[in-house]
């Protein structure tokens, strides 16, 4: 009798992570993922969900394209699918961030004012 309680316990279990990562898969964004991982970290589902995470958060720094937003990929995803191209964006950025300055100086020294 209690074997059949083991049963029907873990049946619920899966009935409700299925529930769950069906309602991310229908929201299809980083939170929805999220929310599973953080009900399921070691779920049926959560390599899935941890790349899918990755990418949906990847694409919301490149729309962004900027270095916050790069570095905040970093912070979430350390280890992610897209780290060495968001280093490459930072840097990127940053070094034309220094070239507008120097631009800058330098039209202000020919009394051009900068733009």
């Amino acid at each position: 009798m209690g074997f059949n309680n083991i049963r029907l316990h873990d049946n619920d279990q899966c009935v409700a992570e299925m529930s769950i990562w069906k309602a991310a898969l229908r929201e299809d964004s980083y939170e929805a993922y999220e929310r599973y991982l953080l009900h399921y970290p070691n779920g049926m589902f959560a390599d899935i969900a941890q790349e899918k995470a990755d990418e949906l958060f990847w694409k919301r720094a490149e729309e962004k394209n900027t270095i916050e937003a790069y570095e905040e990929y970093l912070d979430k995803f350390a280890y992610g699918r897209y780290r060495e191209k968001a280093q490459e964006k930072i840097s990127s950025l940053k070094a034309l961030k220094v070239g507008k300055v120097v631009l800058g100086v330098a039209l202000a020294g020919l009394g051009l004012g900068f733009f």
